[in-house]
């Protein structure tokens, strides 16, 4: 009986297995050096049932990739046998029905059979294709979008690309998407079928959050754009920070169990030289006296150069 030392890659907690491969299944090896299931060692997955594993030498800290000899593969967690030999250089993990795969300094994807349904010719890509169904891909310094079969949907246009967020639903309740992009030297934003929801003219830009709104800059100042293109703000900020929240309610069903939480939601924004916060409804809250903090929904949040530090909630009075 042939057998081959490899380690299976638990990614859900960043932890490396020694194994063994027997008759193309691999078994976990305990302390002992025992072979047993190497499912008892690892989560259950939910995507597809596949884990990654990898023959040779790979160093996991990163420090000597010219050490790196390893070859990369899947096996099925529920039976240990082996889906995909290790014949690439590296193997993320499944996200829905694909996984990209890296071999000679190139990128695609594969289907949970092994079969490599991206080609693998993109020098850079995301590492899968979210809810929208699109991927960005980078070859010769452009980006562009590809569907879950390598179509090009959005041709190789734009000097930079992001993924697609999710930015609500439609008046047919239909989930939209809206992506930020860089064209010419500017920012500006598209829906998955390449439409603009703002021409590329902003310096600096910001993903949707919480689907509503994104920060934009241009001509030195920071505003909020909404999933329409319009501005929403009626201030101009000077710098705009991160998103941040807070439960401010429970919500108690019928039953009168607790059944969740109201949830107020904000961006750190600067103004005047203080930073204050931007509620998800657009009221501005500033500091007062200059302190580092402001109070809102009897909460004190302190922030620092544009990062909530820590949030207190006030004692009743």
């Amino acid at each position: 009986m042939n057998k081959e030392l490899c380690t299976v890659y638990d990614c859900e907690f960043d932890l490396y297995h020694k194994a063994v491969i027997k008759d193309n299944i691999i078994y976990a090896l305990d302390k002992e050096g025992n072979s047993v299931p190497v499912k008892d060692h690892i989560c259950e997955y939910i995507d597809f049932d596949m884990v990654q594993f990898y023959t040779g030498y790979y160093d996991v800290s990163g420090g000597e990739p010219e050490m790196d000899n390893s070859k990369w593969g899947y096996l099925q967690l529920s039976t240990g046998k082996i889906i995909v030999p290790p014949k690439y250089d590296y193997a993320s993990p499944f996200y829905g029905d694909r996984a990209k795969v890296n071999k000679n300094d190139k990128y695609g994807f594969i289907d949970p059979e092994g079969r490599e349904v991206v080609d693998i010719i993109w020098d850079k890509t995301d590492s899968s294709f979210h809810n929208s169904g699109l991927c960005w891909v980078k070859k010769d310094n452009k980006f562009g979008y590809i569907d879950k079969n390598g179509t090009i949907v959005l041709p190789l246009q734009f000097e930079k690309a992001e993924q697609f967020e999710c930015i609500g639903k439609d008046n047919k309740g239909d989930y939209e998407y809206a992506a930020f992009v860089k064209k010419d030297g500017k920012y500006g934003y598209i829906d998955t079928k390449g439409n603009y929801i703002f021409e590329p003219s902003f310096d600096e830009i910001k993903k949707f959050w919480f689907r509503d709104y994104a920060a934009v800059k241009a001509f030195g100042k920071w505003n909020f754009i909404n999933k329409r293109g319009e501005f929403v703000a009626a201030f101009e900020f000077d710098d705009v920070g991160e998103s941040g929240g807070f439960s401010t309610k429970q919500i108690i069903n019928a039953e009168k169990k607790l059944f969740g939480s109201e949830r107020t939601v904000f961006y750190t924004v600067k103004k005047y030289g203080q930073w204050g916060i931007m509620i998800d409804n657009y009221d501005i809250v500033m500091p007062e006296d200059n302190v580092r903090y402001v109070v809102y929904r009897n909460m004190k949040i302190y922030i620092k150069d544009g990062h909530v530090t820590s949030m207190r909630k006030l004692k009743a009075k």
